[in-house]
C-alpha cells in the first residue's frame, strides 16, 4: 500500500486507502453512507412492509456488512504509524476512525504541508543554464500553495513570474 499514516503524507495516504477500501466494496462504509441492513432497509423493505421477513437472507446481508467492516476497520488501524494507532484504540466503527483521522490530519497536513513549501519558496534559486520562465514556474509550484495564509507573497511581491 505504501507509508503508514504520518504527519505529512495524509493526502496520499487517503487516496490510497479509499482506492483500496472502494476494492473492497467498504467505501460506503467508512464513509457512513451504508449502514447495517435491517428488516426495513431498502433490500428487505418490500417484504417487511408485508409482514415476510426473509431472515437467512438478512442474516447473510448483516454477516457481509460485517465482514467488509471488520476489514475496512483492520486496514484502517494497520495503515498508521504506530503513534497514531494508539489515538483509535479504543475505536471499532471504521466511519468514526476515518472521521477521526480526517479531523486530525487534514488540518495538519495542510500546515505542514504549508511550511514545507513556503521553506522552499524561500530557498529555491535558479539553476545554472535554466530558463527564466522554468524557474518561475518552479517557483509558482510552491507559492500557490501558500496563497491565502500568512506565508503568502502578492503578485505585485512576486516580480512577474
Amino acid at each position: 500500500m505504501g507509508k503508514h499514516l504520518n504527519l505529512i503524507n495524509y493526502i496520499d495516504w487517503k487516496m490510497n486507502v479509499k482506492s483500496i477500501l472502494k476494492s473492497m466494496k467498504a467505501w460506503e462504509i467508512v464513509t457512513g453512507e451504508e449502514k447495517e441492513p435491517t428488516e426495513t432497509s431498502p433490500a428487505h423493505s418490500t417484504r417487511a412492509r408485508s409482514g415476510e421477513v426473509d431472515n437467512a437472507n438478512l442474516q447473510r446481508a448483516i454477516e457481509t456488512f460485517n465482514e467488509r467492516g471488520n476489514a475496512a476497520e483492520t486496514l484502517l488501524r494497520f495503515s498508521v504509524n504506530d503513534t497514531i494507532q494508539k489515538q483509535l484504540r479504543r475505536m471499532e466503527d471504521p466511519a468514526e476512525m476515518w472521521i477521526t483521522l480526517g479531523n486530525q490530519f487534514n488540518r495538519t497536513y495542510s500546515e505542514t504541508q504549508r511550511s514545507i513549501h513556503a521553506s522552499n519558496l524561500y530557498t529555491v534559486k535558479p539553476r545554472l543554464g535554466e530558463r527564466i520562465s522554468t524557474y518561475c514556474e518552479r517557483l509558482l509550484q510552491y507559492r500557490d500553495p501558500v496563497d491565502g495564509t500568512n506565508e503568502a507573497i502578492s503578485e505585485d511581491s512576486f516580480g512577474g513570474c
